[in-house]
Protein backbone atom coordinates (compact mmCIF):
# COMPACT_ATOMS: atom_id res chain seq x y z
CA UNK A 1 0.00 0.00 0.00
CA UNK A 2 3.02 2.54 0.95
CA UNK A 3 3.77 1.80 -3.22
CA UNK A 4 0.62 2.79 -4.39
CA UNK A 5 0.43 5.71 -2.17
CA UNK A 6 3.76 7.18 -2.95
CA UNK A 7 2.60 9.27 -5.79
CA UNK A 8 -0.25 10.42 -3.55
CA UNK A 9 2.30 11.39 -0.74
CA UNK A 10 3.18 15.03 -0.52
CA UNK A 11 -0.89 15.87 -1.45
CA UNK A 12 -1.58 13.17 1.41
CA UNK A 13 0.93 14.53 3.96
CA UNK A 14 -0.67 18.22 3.10
CA UNK A 15 -3.89 17.02 3.38
CA UNK A 16 -3.46 15.36 6.66
CA UNK A 17 -1.99 18.68 7.91
CA UNK A 18 -5.20 20.67 7.05
CA UNK A 19 -7.77 17.79 8.53
CA UNK A 20 -8.09 15.92 5.44
CA UNK A 21 -9.28 12.35 5.58
CA UNK A 22 -7.28 9.36 5.28
CA UNK A 23 -8.17 7.51 1.76
CA UNK A 24 -10.39 4.42 2.28
CA UNK A 25 -9.76 0.97 1.21
CA UNK A 26 -11.82 1.55 -1.48
CA UNK A 27 -9.06 4.17 -2.71
CA UNK A 28 -6.85 1.11 -3.03
CA UNK A 29 -9.39 -1.96 -3.76
CA UNK A 30 -8.61 -1.28 -7.99
CA UNK A 31 -5.43 -2.22 -7.20
CA UNK A 32 -5.56 -5.57 -5.37
CA UNK A 33 -8.62 -6.63 -7.34
CA UNK A 34 -6.80 -7.54 -10.47
CA UNK A 35 -2.96 -8.56 -11.32
CA UNK A 36 -0.50 -6.46 -10.29
CA UNK A 37 1.53 -4.70 -12.99
CA UNK A 38 5.05 -5.76 -13.70
CA UNK A 39 6.57 -2.24 -13.23
CA UNK A 40 5.86 -2.85 -9.27
CA UNK A 41 8.57 -5.25 -9.11
CA UNK A 42 12.67 -3.87 -9.66
CA UNK A 43 12.65 -7.29 -11.36
CA UNK A 44 9.51 -5.72 -13.67
CA UNK A 45 7.93 -9.24 -13.74
CA UNK A 46 5.57 -10.65 -10.88
CA UNK A 47 6.97 -13.11 -9.02
CA UNK A 48 5.71 -16.67 -8.89
CA UNK A 49 4.82 -16.00 -5.17
CA UNK A 50 2.42 -13.30 -5.61
CA UNK A 51 -0.52 -14.36 -4.83
CA UNK A 52 -3.87 -14.63 -6.48
CA UNK A 53 -6.02 -11.27 -7.53
CA UNK A 54 -8.86 -12.24 -5.10
CA UNK A 55 -6.16 -13.51 -2.12
CA UNK A 56 -4.35 -10.50 -2.12
CA UNK A 57 -7.26 -8.58 -2.08
CA UNK A 58 -8.91 -10.58 0.88
CA UNK A 59 -4.73 -10.04 3.04
CA UNK A 60 -4.71 -6.30 1.81
CA UNK A 61 -8.48 -5.77 3.78
CA UNK A 62 -7.10 -7.96 6.52
CA UNK A 63 -3.48 -5.33 6.86
CA UNK A 64 -4.95 -1.96 5.33
CA UNK A 65 -6.62 -1.18 9.45
CA UNK A 66 -2.70 -1.74 10.76
CA UNK A 67 -1.02 0.15 7.98
CA UNK A 68 -3.44 3.26 8.34
CA UNK A 69 -3.18 3.18 11.84
CA UNK A 70 0.85 3.22 11.34
CA UNK A 71 0.63 5.77 8.67
CA UNK A 72 -1.67 8.39 11.19
CA UNK A 73 0.82 8.01 14.39
CA UNK A 74 3.45 8.69 11.66
CA UNK A 75 1.58 11.76 10.34
CA UNK A 76 1.17 10.42 6.80
CA UNK A 77 5.27 9.61 6.43
CA UNK A 78 5.80 5.42 4.99
CA UNK A 79 5.80 3.25 7.82
CA UNK A 80 9.10 1.83 6.55
CA UNK A 81 11.53 4.65 5.85
CA UNK A 82 13.88 4.56 2.67
CA UNK A 83 17.32 3.65 3.13
CA UNK A 84 19.59 6.87 2.64
CA UNK A 85 22.67 4.63 0.74
CA UNK A 86 24.66 7.35 0.04
CA UNK A 87 25.72 8.06 4.46
CA UNK A 88 26.01 4.33 4.34
CA UNK A 89 28.54 4.10 1.31
CA UNK A 90 30.12 7.30 3.29
CA UNK A 91 30.78 5.63 7.08
CA UNK A 92 31.78 2.48 5.04
CA UNK A 93 34.70 4.59 3.31
CA UNK A 94 35.20 6.04 6.80
CA UNK A 95 35.56 3.02 8.24
CA UNK A 96 37.74 1.06 6.12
Amino acid sequence: MDLENHGLTYSSLQGLENGMEFPPFSDYQDVFSSSLPTSMFSTFSVPTWVPLPAVLLRMAKVVYPYWKERRLERAGYQIIPAVNVGVFVTEMTVDS
